[in-house]
Formats: C-alpha cells, structure tokens, sequence
C-alpha cells in the first residue's frame, strides 16, 4: 500500500487549514491524559500514529488513544485506545513507503 496519496491530502489539509502534518498525538486529543507526556509517537497527519524504535530492542510499549486503531502492517488487527500495547517489532522491518 503507497502512503503517496494520504500524503498528498495531509498536504493539502495543511496548506489550507495551516495545521503542521507532524505533530504530538496531544494536539488532536487534549483531553486524553493518556498521551500526554509521551515522547517518541506523533501522528503523520489526522490518521497515522507513529511510534519509533528508538533503541536495538525489538519491543516498546505504545500509547494508543481513545479510538480504534488499524496496524498498518496487519490489517486484521484493531487496537481499541485507550491502551498501552506492548508492541514487537523487529528493526530488521523497513518503514512504510
């Protein structure tokens, strides 16, 4: 699955609306305590949660807010926020293209 067209439309959503594409998961949800004060996730535009393997372990443990969330790499799967899901994902994974 390409990213170029939800790119493309968080980019235009942007222009028009001056809202920056990458930003902390708390600015969409400001009143989910949940996310406040988690570094190293943000959302890529109005859907995508991003949550970065930020040392050579396989597993970290990831906010989700309120909402229900589709794992980009297993589209049977549903995560339903709030939760913290501790998530196992191998470095030797590349990013989504």
């Amino acid at each position: 699955m390409s990213l170029l067209p939800y790119i493309k439309a968080q980019a235009v959503k942007a222009h028009e609306k001056g809202l920056p594409i990458v930003r902390h998961v708390a600015w969409d949800r400001p009143d989910d305590p949940a996310v406040h004060g988690k570094s190293h996730q943000y959302m890529f535009g109005d859907d995508l949660l991003i949550a970065c393997m930020i040392d050579e372990t396989d597993t970290r443990e990831v906010c989700f807010p309120k909402g229900e969330w589709l794992d980009f790499w297993n589209r049977d799967r549903v995560i339903r926020g709030p939760a913290t899901v501790k998530e196992n994902v191998p470095l030797s994974r590349g990013p989504a293209t």
